[in-house]
Formats: C-alpha cells, sequence, structure tokens
C-alpha cells in the first residue's frame, strides 16, 4: 500500500481501489491500494472523512496494513475517492508541529527531554523528564511565538543511512547513541525500516536542526500556521 501521506501531508483528496472489504467489529473493514488517511501513531490521532461514500469513522496500523474502518461496505475492485475530514487533519497538524516546537525549546534550554504526549480536542499536554517553574514555561512561549510570528520552514525529509549513523542531538521521547538502524528501530514503537517511510522528520528553524523525531506523524510547513497569532501553555 502506497501511503500518500509520507508524499504530502496537504492531501486532502484522492483515488484508490478497494483491495479488500471485511465485516468488523467497528463496521467494515477496508484495505485500499495507496491512502491518505493518516492511521493514529506518534502521538497524533488517526484522520477521518469520506471513502468512496461511507463515513471513514477511524483509521488504524494493523500489522503494517492501514485499515480503513467505514460506517458502510465498499465493492472490492472498485475505484473510490476519499476525502480527508481537513479541519480536524489540520488541527492536529498545528498541535503536532507545536508541541515539537515547544519540546526543542525546551530541550535547547534546559536539557529536559520530550518522554510522552497527549494530543486532545481542546488542549496537549506534554510530559517532561524535568520540571519547569511558571516563569520558565512563560519565557518558553514567547520564545515559540516568536518563531511562530517569524513563519519559518519545517522540513520533513527522508534521512540517509549516513545521516542516520550520525549523532543526531535531540530527538522527542529518548535520545540514542547507537548507530545500529535495527536497535534504533526496536526503541522507537512507530519507526519503519522501510527506507520509503519518511522515519525521521526534523525542525528547522533559522538553518540550525535542533529538533530531530523517528516518526511518521503529520506537520504543517511553516511555523506561523502552528497557531496564529499566539501558542499559550497552562500550567497544570
Amino acid at each position: 500500500m502506497k501511503k500518500l501521506y509520507y508524499d504530502s501531508a496537504y492531501i486532502r483528496t484522492f483515488e484508490a481501489k478497494v483491495l479488500s472489504c471485511t465485516e468488523g467489529k467497528k463496521g467494515y473493514e477496508v484495505v485500499l491500494d495507496q491512502t491518505a488517511f493518516y492511521p493514529e501513531g506518534g502521538g497524533q490521532p488517526y484522520d477521518t472523512g469520506i471513502l468512496g461514500g461511507a463515513h471513514v469513522t477511524a483509521v488504524h496500523d494493523v500489522k503494517g496494513e492501514i485499515v480503513h474502518y467505514t460506517d458502510a461496505p465498499l465493492t472490492v475492485g472498485e475505484t473510490v475517492t476519499g476525502q480527508i475530514d481537513w479541519d480536524r487533519r489540520f488541527r492536529n497538524m498545528q498541535g503536532h508541529s507545536g508541541e515539537h516546537l515547544v519540546s526543542g525549546l525546551i530541550h535547547a534550554k534546559y536539557g529536559y527531554d520530550n518522554v510522552g504526549f497527549h494530543m486532545g480536542s481542546e488542549e496537549i499536554t506534554i510530559d517532561l523528564n524535568g520540571t519547569l517553574t511558571w516563569d520558565e514555561l512563560l519565557e518558553i512561549e514567547k520564545k515559540a511565538n516568536r518563531m511562530i510570528w517569524e513563519n519559518l520552514e519545517i522540513y520533513a525529509g527522508f534521512p540517509s543511512q549516513e545521516e542516520l549513523a550520525k549523532k543526531m542531538g535531540y530527538k522527542s521521547k529518548e535520545r540514542y547513541e547507537q548507530t545500529d538502524l535495527s536497535d534504533i528501530a526496536s526503541r522507537f514503537h512507530d519507526f519503519e525500516m522501510d527506507s520509503s517511510e519518511k522515519i525521521v522528520q526534523q525542525l528547522e528553524c533559522e538553518r540550525q536542526r535542533f529538533h530531530f523525531l523517528a516518526e511518521g506523524s503529520e506537520h504543517v510547513i511553516f511555523t506561523y500556521t502552528v497557531s496564529p497569532p499566539i501558542l499559550n501553555l497552562n500550567e497544570k
């Protein structure tokens, strides 16, 4: 299956051939030859939308196969049109990109790692392996908003084996020192060894790459689209 969301996070509609459709506990389970529907993973929720007239209620990666859960059956062999719920997708992209922006700034200033986060419909929580004061958080918020206003480019790319073998500095959830790619793969649940996958993404600001991550989630391409005009951090 071709994963179109790795070609571009901004694909909203696409056509695909239905490879299988079986009835399951969550409705119908549909597999396509290609898809732009992002499955839940890397901390980002799955996409929803319309597929061949049926509503896509969930999308999951099941043993490397992207399964679309729909409320109606689709005909195997038929070519169908998929339409992403763009409001939901873009909101998730904004939130996820903002999380990495904040996490990168915190690590650069204080050395703390992002060890987990949760994306909700109203807020995003970030777990750190250190404690910040409220004043320190406000300073991070100020820096993050300044970067958003500067509309810096967010770059997502496909690293070479040589790039992966180098020390990449900070990446959310965990740093690594090994150069054995099989070891790296085992330590990141959403890391895929297929060289065609977008296994490493990086936020590049002012030509200084400071936030590396091993994942395949979707992000915006410019910081201003994270959350103009400001990003708000709240004390818990």
